[in-house]
This record gives structure tokens, C-alpha cells and sequence, in this order.
């Protein structure tokens, strides 16, 4: 089985709080090079119809509730150090897929920045600390 589909698989047992904290991961890391490309959105759009969304807000609109809460705090790192931290704590028995689909997202466009590798390393030592 494509390790990718296994990826997406595994993440049917996640709770809807992981859910949504996953989709958040991915906004962030598709924002932390400040560059959004077509593969990544791709990817992005891939995983959500994936997820077993059980939530009255339909997944794309939350999806792009999220697009537009993030653009605003781009530029605050306080912010996105706050939310990197509670997507941890909502991830900690998760960490591993969490990195997995991160890592995904960051080649999704065939290139790893320095951006993205010192966002990765962020994110990997909030998981480290929960």
C-alpha cells in the first residue's frame, strides 16, 4: 500500500480536536515559507477529504476560516508560538503522524527552506515537550 495512503488512513482515528489540529499544522507549515503552492493546497485539500469531519462547520469553510485567522498573525511570532503549542498539547499521543504529514507538506512543492526546516524544528520540540 502507497505510504502516503497508509498516512491518511491512520489518520481516520484521530479525534475531531486532532483533526482540526492537524488541518491547522498543515495551514501554518504551508505559511511558514510565506509562499502557498498549488501542490501543497493540493495536499492540504487531499488529507481533509480524508478526515471523518464531525463538526457542524463543514471542513473546507473551516478551512478557510483558519487561512484567514493565520494570514493575520503571520508576522506576530508570539501568536503562531501560542497556537504551535496548543496544536502540541492536542497532538502529544500524536506526534509522529503529526511530523509524517508535516514533513509531506514541506516537500509537497519539491523544495525544503530554511523557513520550513526551523518552523519543523519548532513544532517538533513543542511535541517533544508535551
Amino acid at each position: 500500500m502507497n505510504e502516503f495512503l497508509k498516512k491518511i488512513l491512520s489518520l481516520d482515528r484521530l479525534s475531531q480536536e486532532q483533526r482540526e489540529s492537524m488541518i491547522d499544522l498543515l495551514i501554518l507549515t504551508m505559511y511558514s515559507d510565506k509562499h502557498l503552492a498549488f501542490d501543497e493546497n493540493q495536499l492540504l485539500q487531499n488529507l481533509s477529504q480524508s478526515f471523518d469531519w464531525d463538526s457542524n462547520e463543514p471542513i473546507d469553510y473551516y478551512i478557510r476560516r483558519r487561512f484567514g485567522e493565520f494570514r493575520q498573525i503571520l508576522n506576530d511570532s508570539e501568536a503562531i508560538d501560542q497556537t504551535v503549542q496548543l496544536i502540541a498539547e492536542n497532538l502529544s499521543n500524536q506526534s509522529e503522524k503529526a511530523l509524517n504529514i508535516m514533513e509531506d507538506m514541506i516537500y509537497a512543492d519539491n523544495e525544503k527552506v530554511q523557513k520550513e526546516n526551523q518552523f519543523y524544528e519548532k513544532v517538533k520540540k513543542a511535541l517533544e515537550q508535551n
